[in-house]
């Protein structure tokens, strides 16, 4: 008999939990989650998997190419290729091979303001701003289209162009 007591409670409580599920108060804060699913995406199986695995990237979402680096020799006779062509965002790495220190900067000689990017010691960015020693090196990376000369700071006979795409 006294299965019969309790089975009024044990029902109110099962209809209670079902209704508050079902329907809900929805000024109450809840942990539950709406997926829905991606817009515009798109995936890579892996080879040979025949399933799909990794992130999902959208089109446009794609990482950027990696810039390419660029070296150019600095010699007691100039740079070398003294003329280069890159894309905008690549590298490009002076390297003094020389005995004697040299100073890359944009021209013209001796404000080094061609190069538009201001903000180097004298004129535009595109500037060493120092002597730089016998096996060392100075990078910088080119971010405006053009065709851009430089020359040696301390020696402005030595020059060079650098075309950017």
């Amino acid at each position: 008999m006294e299965f019969w007591k309790i089975l009024p409670l044990i029902l109110i409580v099962l209809v209670s939990g079902c209704t508050s599920q079902v329907g809900g108060n929805n000024n109450s804060q809840t942990n539950q989650t709406t997926l829905q699913p991606p817009q515009n995406t798109s995936t890579q199986p892996t080879s040979g998997s025949g399933t799909l695995q990794g992130q999902v990237v959208s089109p446009s979402e794609q990482p950027p190419a990696l810039p390419t680096v660029h070296t150019i020799d600095i010699t007691s006779s100039g740079f070398s290729p003294s003329t280069l062509t890159i894309k905008s965002g690549d590298m490009v790495t002076f390297t003094n091979r020389d005995t004697a220190p040299h100073w890359p900067a944009s021209n013209n000689h001796p404000t080094h303001n061609l190069y538009p990017e201001k903000g180097g010691c004298v004129g535009s960015k595109f500037d060493a701003c120092q002597n730089i020693a016998p096996g060392n090196k100075f990078e910088f990376t080119f971010t405006y289209v053009g065709n851009w000369c430089y020359h040696d700071h301390l020696n402005p006979s030595l020059t060079g162009c650098i075309n950017v795409q």
